[in-house]
């Protein structure tokens, strides 16, 4: 499973957090896993509560 910050709030952060040499190898790695199960987040307090939910989800297994 992964957790993917939402294309719409990743244009939100400060342009220096941004890594632009690495973008192609992280479009690649989103790519990946967009196959895959995904959860998709817009800030902290949204990935706190989707990671509650998975570590609930994980624990009833």
């Amino acid at each position: 499973m992964a957790f993917l910050l939402e294309g719409g709030a990743r244009k939100t952060w400060a342009a220096e957090k941004a890594e632009f040499e690495k973008k192609a190898k992280l479009e690649r790695f989103r790519k990946l896993f967009e196959k895959k199960l995904v959860k998709y987040w817009r800030n902290k307090d949204d990935l706190r509560v989707r990671l509650r939910w998975l570590l609930d989800v994980m624990t009833v297994v």
